[in-house]
């Protein structure tokens, strides 16, 4: 299974114990460990002879003893001549949720972005769900005006125009009319209100999505191939705490979490019908599925 070179949410830390995990990136296994307020992740293949360091292995500080021969693997740099030697892949844990990176590709900005977020918002780990579907096409809809009105029901068909980050990562803004709800309340007694609207994407499988107006917040929607039409995905929220600075109202969470659950509901029906390399014959408002499109290919190995 061919993997792109970029970010992927490995994880939720609630779901990774102290000490060696393994978690999966497509076919390739990788053991991230988690020790205090730490997390390293590194290849779990066995140097020697391909063991599966997770599977029985024995974490020993700077190094894991491999289940089949016994052999002392060090972990990442530093270690002495001769050692075998598994590689470290970068790695980044913030707000409860676990990014690795391929170690030959960018940043792309995802660790500032991230970091700028933790300084402005609460992070709300999310949930996941496996789907029967390419781990790119989820990313891909955050590109793809001509859909929303269509699966999701918004009030308009947005134009979305390019504005690509300056670390290069793609993206696009817009504006979604959007029915006035518990969020996005309507003051002046409107039925609908304009919401702004911007996507960046900092790899081919990770997508964050601003949603603007009187009281914005963030989704980030992260995927990883599990085979060849499917994947899981892992979304999670960043919402501004209350005017006190108290973290934001677990109700609003979940009513914002339930949507997004009711939109990948959507999705799905749609996405797992699609057909075996589908076609792609480009119409007016698609120009920037092809500009995502064309990164994705830039991202493969």
């Amino acid at each position: 299974m061919m993997l792109h070179r970029g970010w992927y949410q490995a994880a939720f830390l609630r779901d990774l114990s102290p000490g060696l995990n393994e978690v999966r990136i497509g076919d390739l296994p990788l053991a991230v460990i988690v020790e205090g307020d730490k997390v390293r992740a590194f290849d779990a293949v066995c140097p020697h002879r391909g063991a599966n360091l997770c599977r029985g292995g024995q974490w020993l500080g700077d190094a894991v003893r491999c289940p089949f021969h016994g052999l002392r693997i060090a972990l990442g740099k530093g270690a002495a001549t001769g050692d075998f030697v598994a590689s470290e892949w970068p790695c980044l844990y913030i707000g409860g949720l676990v990014f690795v990176r391929q170690p030959d590709s960018e940043d792309r900005g995802l660790t500032d972005r991230l970091a700028q977020l933790d300084a402005t918002t609460w992070f709300v780990p999310g949930f996941a769900i496996d789907m029967a579907a390419p781990a790119e096409l989820m990313i891909e809809n955050a590109f793809d005006a001509l859909h929303f009105d269509v699966v999701h029901g918004i009030g308009n068909r947005p134009r979305l125009t390019r504005c690509d980050d300056a670390s290069g990562a793609p993206a696009v803004v817009g504006e979604f009319v959007v029915p006035a709800s518990p969020w996005q309340q309507s003051g002046g007694g409107m039925r609908a209100l304009a919401v702004p609207y911007r996507a960046t994407a900092y790899s081919p499988t990770m997508v964050i999505s601003d949603m603007g107006g009187e009281r914005p917040y963030t989704v980030l929607t992260a995927t990883v191939p599990t085979g060849p039409r499917h994947c899981t995905i892992r979304l999670s929220l960043m919402i501004p705490g209350a005017a006190d600075g108290s973290a934001p109202d677990p109700a609003a969470c979940r009513y914002l979490l339930d949507g997004s659950r009711r939109g990948l509901a959507e999705d799905r029906v749609i996405w797992e019908a699609i057909a075996d390399d589908p076609p792609f014959r480009p119409v007016a408002g698609d120009a920037q599925v092809e500009a995502f499109r064309a990164f994705c290919v830039a991202m493969r190995p």
